[in-house]
């Protein structure tokens, strides 16, 4: 979530979600990094300089578009 004023830009993340839904797609995502697709994604997002965390997101968001 960004929330912007016009000296700032501050990027939160949304704490109105369900937690385990949230978890389950994170060790989701962290379990399909070990598929091809899936690491090949990982890997091409850490090089261009994203977090672990970033990355494990774009996996997890790939997934769930695929379900």
């Amino acid at each position: 979530m960004t929330r912007r004023s016009g000296k700032r830009c501050l990027v939160l993340m949304r704490q109105a979600c369900h937690l385990r839904l949230r978890t389950a797609a994170y060790h989701w995502a962290r379990v399909a990094i070990h598929d091809a697709r899936s690491r090949v994604r990982y890997t091409e997002l850490r090089m261009s300089g994203h977090s672990h965390g970033r990355a494990l997101r774009s996996v997890a968001d790939r997934l769930l578009a695929v379900a």
